[in-house]
């Protein structure tokens, strides 16, 4: 039985709604990891606990929205070419 219009606009909303959708499209065997860091900072000042976000460009993947900084650690981030061997 075909797809009702209402269900075509609840499958498309939930599409919407699933930021991860493209990654779910190959398998983790087939993709290599790529090392990657991110950072938490959290300050407690007089007016409460205040975190460090960021806002991605929206014209990028995943833009517009709010993310802690990182991001790939690229071969110039390493200290000593043994951290690469690890």
């Amino acid at each position: 039985m075909p797809d009702t219009t209402s269900q075509k606009n609840n499958n498309q909303k939930k599409d919407q709604q699933d930021m991860y959708r493209d990654s779910k499209k190959s398998s983790s065997a087939d993709t290599p990891l790529i090392p990657a860091a991110t950072l938490v900072l959290l300050r407690d000042d007089a007016q409460g606990l205040q975190v460090l976000m960021l806002r991605k460009n929206p014209k990028i993947g995943f833009g517009g929205k709010w993310v802690f900084p990182g991001g790939r650690i690229d071969e110039s981030d390493y200290s000593d070419k043994t951290d690469l061997e690890q």
